[in-house]
């Protein structure tokens, strides 16, 4: 049950077992391990933690063990009552409950406790006011942002993630309409930019970065949302691109031709771009950045 949810959560992600051990700073067999109930409990927090998989119908508690304590107290059963119907001594369920013991004696807790518990719905804060015409992950970037894209950076020259209607002007664009997938197809050219399906905002940014780093293009500008809670902006994205957080909020275009604002924060990440670009860029566009830029002295690829 939990060791499938931890594999659809890593694969939704877009994460091989490396990154995700590299995230949290486990060896990937440590991960491979955990992926078939082998492994402790502090690696399982803290993949589910990385993976944002939180449990329904077990608890009210911000962590697993902590939602196998509540569940066990809202039933009125002691350590030994629920020792006897997990096959644990008290002991060890103590030991599970404080965050410690076995990924093996969390999961035979979890089936006496909920056997039906299930992963909560993912948050819909990537999306906002369905609209009832089309899928909710299509949003078009406002036409007087792209000008002040256009203005500092140049006409794009591919928009992996492009649409019949989007008002992007790019040389290239890469639609799923005509069989393409920016997520799969190579993309080529000077410069790309990225307002991307906010429900796979990860493995949007990570194929920018790759894309960058093969030099497939020089540059990319990406809008998205400023989801800053991921450990991947903490641990990567802030060494590698300059993420410039928007102040204000931004209308996005839907395919009814309403404008719909949204009610999130976002951010414009940079990979590969010019410093004389940036600086225009941000002279015209109100924001703060996510880590001040001296920090980012490993860029790649150089913009000197």
């Amino acid at each position: 049950m939990l060791l499938e949810y931890l594999r659809e959560a890593r694969n939704r992600k877009g994460l091989t077992r490396e990154q995700l051990a590299a995230t949290i700073q486990v060896d990937v067999q440590s991960i491979k391990r955990l992926e078939v109930g082998i492994g402790n409990v502090p690696t399982l927090v803290a993949t589910m933690i990385a993976l944002d998989l939180h449990l329904a119908g077990v608890g009210h508690a911000a962590s697993l063990p902590q939602q196998l304590r509540a569940a066990r107290v809202r039933r009125k059963w002691s350590l030994p009552d629920l020792g006897k119907r997990a096959g644990l001594s008290p002991a060890t369920i103590a030991a599970v409950e404080g965050g410690q013991g076995s990924v093996a004696s969390a999961l035979k807790m979890l089936r006496a406790l909920a056997p039906d518990a299930r992963p909560r719905q993912p948050s819909t804060r990537a999306f906002w006011a369905l609209d009832p015409l089309t899928e909710r992950d299509v949003r078009f970037t406002p036409p007087e942002f792209l000008e002040r894209v256009y203005t500092a950076f140049g006409i794009p020259d591919l928009d992996p993630c492009g649409h019949a209607q989007s008002p992007v002007l790019a040389g290239r664009k890469i639609t799923l309409a005509d069989g393409g997938d920016g997520l799969r197809d190579d993309w080529s050219g000077d410069f790309a930019y990225v307002n991307p399906p906010f429900s796979g905002l990860l493995r949007w940014l990570r194929r920018a970065e790759d894309q960058v780093r093969c030099g497939n293009v020089r540059k990319v500008v990406a809008l998205v949302p400023a989801r800053l809670d991921a450990p991947y902006y903490h641990t990567t994205l802030r060494h590698h691109a300059d993420i410039w957080i928007l102040r204000g909020r931004l209308s996005f275009g839907t395919l009814s031709g309403k404008g719909n604002q949204a009610p999130f924060a976002l951010m414009v990440v940079m990979f590969g771009v010019p410093e004389h670009e940036i600086d225009a860029f941000t002279r015209t566009v109100p924001g703060a950045w996510f880590a001040p830029r001296r920090e980012r002295a490993d860029h790649w690829p150089s913009t000197a």
